[in-house]
């Protein structure tokens, strides 16, 4: 109830609050970062000619946002492999503090870097102290019974694309005042995630959980005796083969997606001369028609294709987005045409 809500209702509250801060503080730097680690890495127009070792040795700006990018994965990847266990003795509460503190002494390090091997380091770092999302959806399992527990878990989804709906517009405005703000910002936002999450989130046995969905019982004879129970309906074989499809689509799917976000930037540059305030709004109006078409057309259409087809037309349609970017050249066509692409 939102006149009266009770200890659950004020702790989905703060780890939705929290989710939401954490996300848009990561927001906030996307648009900021190619730009960013150009400045550090002090290449010249064409993203060569390096002035920091590292740099230069990885061969330009472009390689050298790659490699950042990967490292970040890498740690964010070991992360899982420690995050879930040590939640699970410690408390999900304590464990969001402390990827929220990581989050903010990551982002605080970052505005402060140096050169181009500080960045990468204050990265990685974020990368170890990620997981609050993972947190965040084992603490909602926690609070809610299987019922109303899918619905619950799906807001977090819906969260992230608002997140980007406004967060890297934000980060790119606030860039237009030093390319530093946005991390400074994103450091503080992390901070006030972590008073919300221990103000907010308690342990679940200090609070009002609804009962779990009873089982049914069986029904009784006239006799009283009980009725012969059903046997074991035989679970359908594991279709394995589809499973694998399944997850090397996804696996493809998320390259390209990783790949177009390291280059994206660079590439708008090199095309149409545009920065990171022109850049943000580009991501702005990817997560607006991303919204639109997760509410009013998604379910449409995977109810009436089925979810195989509707994810083969997604992919199709990204292949298409991704070739007809090949095209694209500095007239005012093309810009039109890349904004109907992204």
């Amino acid at each position: 109830s939102i006149t009266h809500p009770s200890k659950r209702d004020l702790a989905l509250f703060g780890v939705y609050s929290v989710v939401v801060i954490d996300i848009l503080s990561s927001a906030l730097t996307v648009p900021v970062m190619p730009f960013y680690v150009s400045t550090l890495c002090g290449c010249d127009e064409q993203g060569e000619g390096c002035s920091d070792p590292i740099c230069h040795r990885l061969g330009g700006v472009s390689s050298s946002l790659g490699f950042m990018f990967s490292s970040f994965a890498i740690a964010q990847l070991l992360s899982n492999a420690w995050m879930g266990p040590l939640s699970d003795v410690i408390g999900r509460r304590r464990i969001m503090v402390v990827t929220l503190g990581g989050a903010g002494v990551g982002m605080l390090s970052s505005s402060l870097a140096t050169s181009f091997l500080m960045l990468v380091a204050s990265r990685i770092f974020i990368g170890f102290c990620s997981g609050t999302m993972s947190a965040a959806n084992a603490y909602i399992a926690d609070i809610s019974t299987p019922k109303e527990r899918p619905a619950l878990m799906a807001n977090v989804g819906t969260l992230l694309q608002f997140c980007f709906l406004f967060g890297p517009a934000t980060g790119s405005g606030l860039a237009e005042l030093d390319n530093r703000a946005p991390f400074w910002v994103g450091a503080g936002t992390s901070f006030f995630a972590l008073v919300l999450a221990f103000s907010f989130i308690k342990p679940p046995k200090d609070l009002d959980l609804p009962d779990s969905d009873p089982l049914p019982e069986l029904s009784k004879t006239t006799k009283g005796a009980s009725e012969p129970e059903p046997s074991p309906a035989v679970a359908p074989p594991t279709k394995w083969g589809l499973i694998g499809l399944l997850a090397l689509g996804a696996l493809l799917s998320n390259i390209a997606t990783g790949c177009f976000m390291v280059c994206e930037a660079l590439f708008l540059k090199a095309v149409f001369g545009w920065e990171s305030l022109e850049f943000g709004f580009v991501m702005t109006g990817s997560a607006v028609f991303s919204i639109i078409v997760r509410i009013f057309f998604f379910n449409k259409i995977q109810t009436s294709l089925g979810l195989m087809k509707t994810a083969a037309i997604g992919a199709a349609l990204g292949s298409f987005a991704y070739a007809g970017y090949t095209a694209l050249s500095g007239s005012v066509l093309s810009m039109y045409a890349f904004v109907i692409l992204a």
